[in-house]
């Protein structure tokens, strides 16, 4: 090889180690740089609230994109009219949107959430969602319907219901899996297996509202209704969710088969009978009620740890029941329950957590019974589907009205029925104001 062909290599091995050597250098000074990731970004029909003062609750609403309604864009892509394309394109991506919303389990529609539709009114009549009509209110402060919040689905174990299911089982063992201390030359315990199936109806929960398509399609931008809509029908779902939990009149075999409910903790025959224990000493509004009540509180959670082998995990009352209990007195005048040092009314009773739920009905049984259940929680298993929202013109296209629906599908499976027990009687009934 010639000097000039040596140049020629060495050269071309130069040129290719000082592009190494760039590309190095490149990934070094971007790995030292600060990177900057986004997130997130704003959702297509998505309001904001943000800090300002002069405002009620010294908030304001802004979009963050641009200023278009969820419904508006519906009836467009659906009718093909006026700019009905990009309304179609928004639908696409808000569908995209929720989709992903949803498999990340975000809580929609709820104050830590940042994630709110324009909606409308529907009626012009103040006191029909008229209020939502313009002129414009702060409507991102608006009062919904007074509604108990979940408690028991939101502590128990929850997972995604898969689409097309009808209902959800599980295998349970009632025996089975022995073992025990094995002397020499003996046969260790055998037990056979006996098993039950835990099974769940999956239970539809929806609602639906009339809006005219004048409110639709000619009320200003901003008027939230929809909105307002959506954030209500969350809350009340989550309600009808603790109820089907507490009073649900699914079957009991197999578990929740029937009538499309819930199989709740009133009317499930699995639960132990030694769990159910019918106080029928004073009631509320007697000086002695409270003392007497007591000892029965006790045997609920003793006939946990009897059924269950485990200890349970909490309470749940309704707040009067629990201020009552709380106020109450022994025979000598001393307070039963001192405050403990927790924020927001967080108290113990006997030692577990009491878990205010006030979806627990004050009318069950022959009276006025307002139980006291002990669980826990973290035996029973919670399927929910995503959020699903339409609307629907053609159904009510005689009037001129768009039906806006929010539906969710549910299944609930208590794993061990062992680890529920609650009061009954006529005990129970309340009284005294409480």
């Amino acid at each position: 090889m010639s000097a000039l062909e040596d140049l020629t290599v060495d050269g071309a091995r130069h040129a290719a180690l000082e592009a190494r050597i760039e590309q190095l250098e490149a990934q070094l000074a971007e790995h030292r740089s600060p990177r900057v990731e986004i997130l997130s970004e704003p959702l297509t029909y998505e309001a904001r609230l943000l800090p300002a003062k002069g405002f009620p609750g010294g908030f304001r609403a802004i979009p963050t994109r641009e200023n278009h309604s969820y419904v508006r864009d519906f009836v467009l892509a659906q009718c093909r009219t006026g700019n009905w394309r990009p309304a179609m394109d928004r639908q696409e991506r808000h569908a995209e949107e929720m989709r992903k919303v949803g498999q990340a389990r975000e809580r929609l529609f709820y104050p830590d959430v940042e994630v709110e539709f324009e909606q409308r009114a529907t009626s012009w009549t103040n006191g029909q969602g008229g209020y939502f009509a313009p002129p414009l209110w702060i409507v991102e402060q608006f009062a919904t319907v007074p509604t108990p919040a979940r408690v028991l689905a939101e502590k128990a174990p929850k997972f995604e219901l898969p689409v097309g299911a009808q209902s959800v089982s599980l295998p349970g063992w009632t025996a089975g899996a022995e073992v025990g201390v094995t002397t020499l030359n003996n046969v260790p315990p055998t037990v056979d297996i006996i098993d039950q199936p835990i099974s769940s109806a999956v239970a539809t929960i929806a609602g639906n509202e009339d809006a005219p398509m004048q409110m639709l399609e000619q009320s200003p931008l901003g008027a939230h209704f929809d909105w307002a809509v959506f954030t209500n029908m969350e809350e009340r779902y989550g309600y009808q969710l603790e109820l089907q939990l507490i009073t649900g009149a699914g079957a009991a075999v197999p578990q929740g088969s029937g009538n499309n409910q819930l199989l709740g903790i009133y009317n499930n025959t699995l639960i132990p009978a030694a769990n159910v224990i019918a106080y029928t000493g004073a009631a509320e509004g007697t000086a002695t009620a409270a003392t007497t009540m007591y000892d029965d509180i006790g045997l609920l959670a003793a006939k946990i740890g009897q059924a269950r082998k485990l200890p349970p995990e909490g309470w749940m009352l309704t707040t009067s029941r629990g201020a009552w209990l709380a106020s109450s007195e022994d025979q000598q005048n001393r307070p039963l329950m001192i405050a403990d040092t927790q924020p927001d009314g967080v108290w113990d009773l006997m030692g577990y957590p009491v878990w205010v739920n006030d979806a627990i009905p004050r009318t069950s049984g022959a009276g006025q019974e307002e139980r006291i259940i002990c669980l826990r929680p973290s035996d029973w298993l919670i399927l929910e589907s995503d959020r699903r929202t339409s609307v629907y013109t053609e159904v009510m296209s005689g009037t001129l009205q768009a039906r806006i629906q929010m539906r969710r599908y549910v299944a609930a499976l208590l794993r061990q029925p062992t680890s529920v027990s609650y009061l009954t009687g006529v005990g129970m009934n309340t009284g005294g104001g409480f």
